[in-house]
């Protein structure tokens, strides 16, 4: 939902019913490298059973992991959203801007569309103080 303030600024109110953690990844370093020589022994049999489970092991990769990984984000969404509305856990209710962020949690999927309704119309008649109805405020 799209609202716009008094002095022009576009927000953004939206709900997140699954909050995914951000990991940080690191580098590999260069000393934890590994030297391979187990090739210089293979004749070429070996290189064609190697070759074969390359391919293999490639298709697998190119096909088998992404549907895996489809079938696992699927389950985990359908999951969080039976959780989120099974045992009443509270929406992250977000106010975005150029200007700034703000951030509550609201009880319910029908308070937390309550919730940006009464959001969106505070920031059209410009009460930046104003929090809904049971919404606990969160700091950005």
């Amino acid at each position: 939902m799209r609202a716009v303030d008094q002095e022009g600024v576009q927000w953004e109110v939206t709900r997140q019913w699954l909050e995914v953690p951000r990991w940080r990844v690191g580098r590999p370093r260069l000393e934890d490298a590994v030297e391979f020589s187990w090739y210089a022994d293979l004749d070429l049999a070996g290189v064609v059973i190697w070759l074969a489970l390359v391919v293999i092991v490639f298709v697998l990769f190119l096909v088998g992991l992404p549907l895996l990984v489809l079938l696992a984000a699927v389950l985990v969404a359908i999951g969080g959203l039976v959780v989120r509305v099974v045992f009443r856990r509270p929406w992250l209710v977000e106010a975005k801007s150029e200007v700034g962020e703000r951030r509550w949690r609201v009880r319910g999927t029908l308070g937390s569309r309550r919730a940006m309704h009464e959001i969106a119309t505070a920031i059209e008649r410009g009460d930046q103080g104003f929090s809904p109805r049971g919404a606990i405020p969160i700091s950005a």
